[in-house]
């Protein structure tokens, strides 16, 4: 979708970038832990959100080296809104948004993901 993301750290850094486009039906049911769905649905179970999600969950296992081994849902990840961050289990994580994307940066703590990000 002519987007990139790129990140640079001292630490482990795990990036994501997406364009927002509808998929099939039950895909959040699928990557969405309970809690996960029940934020997204809060939301108003919209794709941004969705993505959100997807981006966060991306970003972690990046990070970590582990990649997609275990089911989505079970990708613990904190629920951001965009320009929002968070730690969690070591991790310190970032979301982002434009018109049409989602992105999300995941480093081991102390690195501190960049509040913006510019995109040309």
């Amino acid at each position: 979708g002519g987007l990139a993301l790129c990140g640079v750290g001292s630490a482990s850094l795990g990036v994501d970038i997406e364009a927002v486009r509808p998929r099939r039906a039950g895909l959040a049911r699928y990557i969405c832990s309970p809690a996960e769905y029940a934020w997204y649905e809060a939301l108003g179970g919209n794709w941004e959100g969705l993505y959100t999600i997807w981006t966060l969950k991306e970003a972690r296992v990046k990070c970590t080296g582990r990649g997609l081994r275990q089911r989505p849902d079970t990708i613990a990840v904190p629920l951001l809104a965009p320009g929002r961050t968070e730690e969690l289990d070591g991790l310190r994580f970032r979301a982002y948004a434009g018109p049409g994307w989602r992105g999300a940066v995941c480093c081991r703590a102390p690195e501190e993901p960049p509040e913006n990000v510019s995109f040309s």
